[in-house]
């Protein structure tokens, strides 16, 4: 997802899947998905930095004391890891709705007027 280009998502979403599946897709309900999934693809690979900077003895630790592995990531690597990628993932939120919603405005404005 992150390696495909935002114009190419765009024209696969808003014109191939709804051929692919016989539906009417607004340009808005097209560019607002477009939007999500390339910033969901982006967040995920921060917070997955975030979790891959703690130490391994983290994970050892856990194991050691018996925690499945949804506890241990619910109660030890999410809280660490905040530390980690909260900054980075706070600015790249901010960055994303800065700039999304001046393409959203963009290409909806130039669908509408049948360019």
């Amino acid at each position: 997802m992150r390696g495909i280009p935002l114009i190419v998502l765009t024209f696969f979403i808003y014109f191939g899947i709804p051929q692919a599946f016989n539906i009417r897709l607004d340009a808005t309900v097209a560019a607002i998905s477009t939007l999500g999934l390339n910033a969901a693809a982006y967040i995920a690979e921060i917070v997955r930095g975030g979790i891959n900077a703690i130490d391994k003895g983290q994970s050892e630790a856990a194991m050691s004391l018996g925690l499945p592995y949804y506890k241990s990531m619910q109660k030890l690597f999410l809280p660490q890891s905040n530390s980690y990628h909260g900054s980075i993932l706070y600015k790249s939120i901010c960055d994303y709705f800065e700039r999304y919603f001046n393409f959203i405005y963009h290409w909806t404005c130039r669908i509408n007027t049948n360019w």
